[in-house]
């Protein structure tokens, strides 16, 4: 059976500074109306992660011609946002382009781990008030970037009694414009590479007092959609 896990936009209120971090607290207002909603609906809504690909890119107006709120969506081959409202019992908005990853040194841009924990627990005490009387209540889930072992740590330590699932991305070619993805794909080294991430992120877990298990939230080899002709081509098939 299929569980439904929505990614929230972790930058909604937040002020982005010159030197690419986010600063100010997360504003909840819009994750929260489209939780109301899948309650109202009757959908069982198995986590709630606050990350993932986050940023919102352009400017758009909603159906009633005011700015709106931005909304995380995903699908299949490519991530979106969706510029949206709620309002007379439906949600209504426009995709959007999406940007990158907010842990650690971040991809365009990153939030503190101190700051992104205490939104992390405002998001499980919204989640808690909201799904009152309803269990199994929805994961509380994050934070959905690249591993960075002092960032993860911090961020681990602070959320212990609020967060169930720790989530980190794997692209171990790097990024797509790179010119050396075929030597890199051809190199075994390069896919062994995350196994030292993989078991720093399982001793922080164990030496620390959470009870969060960790996922991979995402993976594929090279981010920032692939490179043409090289992770859709048939040299791809060897990574």
């Amino acid at each position: 059976m299929a569980q439904v896990i929505f990614g929230i936009n972790a930058l909604s209120g937040r002020s982005i500074q010159s030197n690419g971090s986010a600063t100010g607290a997360w504003d909840f207002t819009n994750a929260k109306s489209f939780m109301y909603y899948t309650v109202k609906k009757g959908y069982t809504i198995y986590g709630w992660e606050l990350g993932r690909n986050a940023i919102c890119l352009g400017k758009a107006m909603s159906p009633g011609g005011s700015p709106g709120p931005f909304l995380w969506t995903s699908g299949s081959a490519r991530a979106s946002c969706e510029l949206g409202h709620y309002s007379g019992g439906s949600w209504a908005g426009a995709e959007l382009p999406t940007g990158n990853e907010l842990s650690g040194s971040g991809v365009g841009v990153r939030v503190a781990a101190d700051q992104y924990a205490y939104d992390t627990i405002y998001l499980q005490k919204v989640v808690q008030d909201i799904y009152k009387g309803i269990e199994p209540k929805p994961l509380v889930i994050g934070p959905g970037g690249f591993f960075d072992a002092n960032w993860f740590e911090e961020f681990i330590d602070k959320t212990t009694k609020s967060l169930n699932v720790v989530t980190h991305h794997i692209y171990n070619l790097g990024p797509g414009v790179d010119e050396h993805l075929v030597e890199k794909i051809l190199n075994p080294s390069y896919l062994d590479d995350k196994v030292d991430a993989f078991n720093k992120l399982q001793n922080t877990l164990k030496t620390s007092a959470t009870s969060a298990i960790a996922w991979v939230g995402e993976a594929g080899g090279a981010y920032n959609s692939g490179r043409n002709f090289v992770t859709n081509a048939f040299v791809f098939s060897f990574w």
